[in-house]
C-alpha cells in the first residue's frame, strides 16, 4: 500500500490532482494521499451545489 502511495501521492501533487483513500485503514497523509469516503456529504453538496441538512433523529435526509 505505502509502495503505491509513494508513486501516486507526489505524481498527483505534481499535477495539481487531489488524491483521497476510500475507507482505508491506513494513514497515507505522509504521501500527499487523506483519508476519506468514497461519497461523503460534502461531495453530495458540491454535486448538487446545495447544503443538505441531516436530521438524524428522525432519519430523513433533505
Amino acid at each position: 500500500m505505502e509502495t503505491l502511495a509513494e508513486a501516486i501521492g507526489p505524481t498527483a501533487r505534481k499535477y495539481g490532482i487531489e488524491f483521497q483513500s476510500c475507507c482505508e485503514n491506513y494513514d497515507l497523509t505522509a504521501f500527499g494521499i487523506h483519508q476519506g469516503g468514497c461519497i461523503d456529504l460534502s461531495m453530495i453538496e458540491k454535486v448538487r451545489h446545495q447544503n443538505i441538512f441531516i436530521f438524524q433523529h428522525i432519519d430523513v435526509i433533505i
